[in-house]
């Protein structure tokens, strides 16, 4: 009474290509305004924050635009970790 299934068969084909998830450089998530900013620099969230600042300009007719980020935190040994990058065309 009851027919096979017709077998399923793989034609040979490209390989599938699987998609690579790439990791921020740096992600900061704001609740609120009065709210203690959440910082992750390569995909790490930075704790013990003490300063952190984010500067981009849009490029015009006189700059070429640019970004410049930074951040203070205290590290476990008490000492403070400064990391700050700037484009070269930025003010």
């Amino acid at each position: 009474m009851f027919k096979d299934k017709p077998s399923i068969t793989k034609k040979p084909g490209r390989p599938v290509k699987e998609k690579v998830t790439q990791i921020p450089l740096l992600k900061i998530e704001l609740q609120d305004e009065s709210s203690v900013p959440k910082v992750f620099y390569k995909g790490e969230e930075i704790t013990h924050k003490a300063n952190v600042h984010f500067d981009w300009d849009t490029k015009d007719a006189h700059s070429l635009g640019g970004l410049t980020y930074g951040f203070e935190h205290l590290r476990s040994d008490g000492t403070v970790e400064r990391i700050e990058r700037r484009t070269k065309d930025h003010r």
